[in-house]
């Protein structure tokens, strides 16, 4: 669902890939016993609860996990797909999904795993699911309207309740432990067993105990968009800033000339005043927008250059600080003078002095070629591709 090659893994490619992982998840499920319908309807009838270990150290680990990875700039939380919440028919759904997986002993997933190693109730299940999904399609008319209603959208149990993250994934992981304990009692009573208490088996022990510790340390952890973004809000960018080259406009004039195809230019003003006259070239990221993931791809090409410039010396500093902070191209540079200058060079070089004046009656009319061929060629700014997906 977020895979952490987006623009590079083909979808041909993300076919191959999910063939294998299908196959080890149909492994680890097969081990853990998934395949068996008595084993998952002894979580309602007390006998076995490794249903629930199964799920709840699977959530617990993907939570931990996924949240290091986007800490460390591994991994982008922007292209996850979150599916929408309509709280009416989840719950109703979700009470359906429950009478069937007590009935049956089987969610969807598991039926597959069952009739793939020739269990009958596997196939008997999934025959009753075709018929379920035949009978849910003729029907939907009936109830469309109630499909959609209470929309909150892409909505996480950390937005609903203004919670951090890290704390959220901190209970679950308390939630997950005290359930381990409570059902391994109630195992081993229901099976007549010497009681077993969670907290004396050392291995399930240390597993918890380091569950609890790394999600307690995302409490106080942010992730690499959250920490680029702190960087330039404080006064402390500005020594970083410090070792950012400074390119003069006669340079980005020659370069231009040259067509240098190693220098990509960054107009990091808004839309409003980029389309009223830009540096020929210059690709428009506002900084508002410059930590946003589609930009990611853009300014992390092998072999480029990126020169930023703005209104301001103090915007086209913070946006290359931001950038290199993001973990862009190292090889970053800033125009201080801003589009004014270039501007005026391109439509008064008279006003200009000494050799800069000179240079832009020379070449305005070149710069303002390739100008309008660079317009004339301009791609759309890429998008964020969301990977949709899930059980």
């Amino acid at each position: 669902m977020g895979p952490y090659l987006p623009e590079l893994i083909s979808p041909e490619l993300n076919l191959v890939i999910a063939l294998f992982l299908g196959m080890g998840f149909g492994f680890v499920l097969e081990q853990a016993g998934f395949s068996d319908s008595r084993k998952l309807a002894g979580l309602f009838y007390g006998y076995d609860f490794v249903v629930l270990r199964v799920f709840f150290t699977a959530g617990v680990t993907a939570m931990v996990g996924v949240s290091l990875l986007a800490t460390f700039g591994l991994i982008n939380l922007d292209l996850i797909f979150v599916n929408p919440l309509f709280l009416r028919s989840a719950l109703v759904g979700g009470a359906i999904m429950g009478v069937g997986f007590i009935l049956g002993g089987f969610c969807p997933g598991t039926s597959v795993c069952s009739a793939a190693i020739g269990r009958i109730d596997g196939m008997v299940f999934i025959l009753g699911a075709l018929i379920g999904i035949f009978g849910y399609l003729e029907a939907y008319p009936l109830f469309a309207d109630f499909l959609v209603a209470d929309n909150y959208g892409p909505l996480t149990v950390p937005q609903a309740f203004g919670m951090n993250r890290g704390l959220f994934i901190l209970l679950v992981a308390v939630v997950a432990i005290v359930a381990f304990a409570a059902t391994t009692i109630v195992e081993d009573r229901v099976n007549k067993r010497p009681i077993r208490h969670f907290w004396t088996q050392p291995r399930p022990a240390a597993y918890a105990a380091v569950a609890v510790v790394l999600a307690a340390a995302l409490i106080v952890m942010t992730d690499k968009k959250s920490q680029a973004l702190a960087t330039i809000a404080h006064d402390g960018w500005e020594v970083k800033a410090q070792q950012i080259e400074t390119i003069p406009l006669e340079e980005v004039a020659m370069r231009l000339l040259e067509q240098d195809i190693s220098l990509k230019i960054i107009d990091v003003r808004d839309k409003a005043a980029y389309e009223n006259g830009h540096i020929a070239t210059a690709m428009n990221i506002p900084l508002a927008s410059l930590a946003d993931a589609r930009w990611r791809t853009v300014l992390r090409e092998p072999g480029k250059e990126y020169l930023f410039y703005g209104a301001t010396e103090e915007e086209a500093r913070k946006a290359a600080v931001l950038s290199r902070e993001l973990g862009d191209s190292k090889r970053q540079a800033v125009y201080t003078e801003g589009y004014a200058l270039y501007h005026t060079g391109m439509e008064t070089p008279d006003q200009l002095d000494g050799m800069l004046g000179t240079f832009f009656l020379r070449n305005g009319g070149k710069l303002d070629e390739i100008a309008k061929r660079a317009d004339a060629t301009d791609v759309a700014p890429p998008t964020i591709k969301k990977v949709q997906g899930g059980c």
